[in-house]
């Protein structure tokens, strides 16, 4: 069945520290064409990634190169209000859903990226002073207004979710969520539910746990890399492929939102979303996780 966000791609790519990885320039701009030529073209940003410089240095390339723009999706997010000398209002760190604020983020996003419109925009956190009766129709507009394509949330719980959703005509079409085997809350709590009840398909960001996957750190994380070295042997990726292929062999699909600028690892993070872990070998990583097995 189609779903609402099947237009980005499984692999999303997070700026999160785009502006610590060196890409400015031409070498962004082949980066970009070398991440779409992948068929990873859809691309994560929130305003204040990188202390809220990351939607500009990547609008330079829109600015220099504005045909790209056609050849990807982009998605930000605000209401995170983070202490910073670039926000001189924000005397302590808070969340706003309030209407004045998101509408203008939006229009500062698009300005920073140099765009007319966004594929899809979020509400980055559940601001606990939130009123879904100024918040829903507020997103309705932005969908009506043309300024954004599609509208949803981040880190919401499945009340909050179906609350908000109560109050807007526009559908909600993802969730974006911190999803990982290690960090599998998703599956217990009735986000992963309410993800096939409602018919979307989450965003799950921090696949590699914070890169404590890579790391193997902790008991546990040794114990699901030695398990991923075991199970390469059966795929046609590697290591790096095996969390992104436990999460897309869930039914639900969810989007895997990545922070990586190695093209070699995106590049087998895409072979892997083509090739979801067998049922035995994804309840083996969750064993691993848990401690334990299923009932």
């Amino acid at each position: 069945m189609q779903k609402p966000t099947d237009t980005l791609s499984d692999i999303v790519l997070g700026m999160m520290t785009l502006n610590e990885w060196e890409l400015t320039g031409t070498s962004l701009v082949e980066w970009i064409e070398s991440c779409i030529e992948l068929g990873v073209t859809t691309f994560d940003h929130a305003d204040l990634y990188g202390d809220y410089l990351n939607e500009e240095i990547f609008g330079q390339v829109l600015k220099e190169k504005p045909s790209l723009r056609q050849e990807m999706q982009l998605v930000s997010k605000c209401g995170v209000m983070k202490i910073s000398e670039r926000r001189p209002a924000n005397l302590v760190k808070h969340y706003s859903s309030s209407k004045k604020h998101i509408a203008w983020s939006v229009d500062n996003s698009l300005k920073m990226l140099h765009t007319d419109y966004l594929d899809l925009f979020l509400v980055h956190r559940p601001d606990l002073l939130m009123n879904m009766e100024e918040l829903g129709p507020t997103l309705d507009a932005l969908v009506e207004s043309g300024k954004v394509l599609q509208v949803g949330v981040s880190n919401f719980t499945p009340s909050q979710f179906s609350a908000l959703q109560a109050h807007m005509d526009q559908t909600l079409v993802t969730n974006q969520v911190h999803f990982n085997v290690v960090h599998t809350e998703p599956l217990f709590d009735g986000t992963i539910d309410q993800a096939s009840d409602y018919g979307f398909r989450l965003m799950a960001y921090s696949p590699f746990y914070a890169g404590r996957l890579l790391k193997a750190d902790t008991p546990i994380t040794k114990s699901l890399v030695s398990k991923a070295e075991q199970l390469q042997e059966n795929y046609a990726f590697g290591v790096n492929g095996v969390p992104v292929s436990w999460l897309l062999a869930h039914p639900t699909r969810p989007h895997v939102v990545v922070a990586t600028r190695h093209l070699e690892k995106i590049r087998e993070m895409v072979v892997a979303a083509s090739e979801p872990l067998s049922r035995q070998d994804w309840y083996a990583m969750l064993e691993i996780s848990r401690g334990f097995s299923v009932p």
